[in-house]
């Protein structure tokens, strides 16, 4: 998938003559152009705007479209108050939308108890050749949204959407202004042989704990257990049901 913003930030030689490399990219030019591209019916999992969207930003960006917000609680930016985890039946019916041209299921699925069972309900409501675009937390502090279940790798999210064709693989921090991709030769690759290099390249060092309170409403500094620390790191797919 073409990038208008991505950048290479680094390279590395390797002994065998190929390099090893990192991209990055403007994340809200990226996902505005991916939004051009989709026409038809929209579904959003998880629309409530809460911490992250407080702004409701997909359904600007998908405004073209037929967008629907489905959550598990009613609030700001839902349509439809159901549990993605419900029989496929009762979803159609509620939803009222036989299938969509395009899923976006972000940050919800450590949230679910049986993720599993969640990415059958988005395939199955997801017409063949629709884009689906999914992330997860790889590290990030514990968040109840009402509970928080999983952390999933790449391997581990794709092992969850058998039947699609990845198109675009990246990681995002807490922030989300910038993606960052992984390079083999110059191009964007996500395999074992680039992969192995991640535990290096997203961490920073904290020499020392800040002089905090470790909760507060209980006295009591924090404690120095990590001189390294992931604050957070999401694993983003984007895809299209084979």
């Amino acid at each position: 998938m073409h990038l208008s913003s991505a950048k290479i930030l680094h390279q590395w030689a390797l002994s065998s003559g190929d390099a090893i490399g990192v991209q990055s990219f403007h994340f809200d030019t990226e996902m505005a152009a991916l939004a051009s591209g989709v026409t038809g019916d929209v579904l959003q999992i998880g629309s409530r705007a809460s911490v992250i969207d407080t702004q409701a930003p997909w359904r600007k960006l998908f405004a073209h479209c037929n967008f629907t917000g489905m959550d598990l609680q009613a609030g700001t930016n839902v349509d439809v108050v159901a549990d993605i985890t419900a029989s496929a039946s009762d979803l159609r019916r509620r939803l009222k939308v036989k299938a969509f041209d395009a899923i976006l299921c972000r940050h919800v699925l450590e949230h679910v108890a049986a993720p599993w069972e969640a990415a059958r309900n988005i395939k199955f409501l997801l017409k063949p050749g629709g884009l689906l675009f999914v992330t997860v937390p790889w590290v990030q502090g514990y968040h109840e949204f009402p509970h928080d279940y999983w952390r999933m790798s790449f391997a581990g999210l794709k092992a969850l959407f058998p039947g699609f064709e990845w198109t675009l693989e990246f990681y995002t921090g807490d922030r989300e202004e910038e993606g960052f991709r992984l390079l083999w030769n110059g191009q964007p690759e996500h395999s074992e042989r680039t992969l192995r290099i991640e535990r290096n390249l997203f961490q920073f060092a904290i020499d020392q704990a800040p002089d905090q309170d470790m909760f507060d409403d209980h006295p009591g500094k924090k404690i120095h257990l990590s001189k390294f620390y992931m604050p957070a790191c999401s694993v983003n797919l984007v895809g299209r049901r084979i």
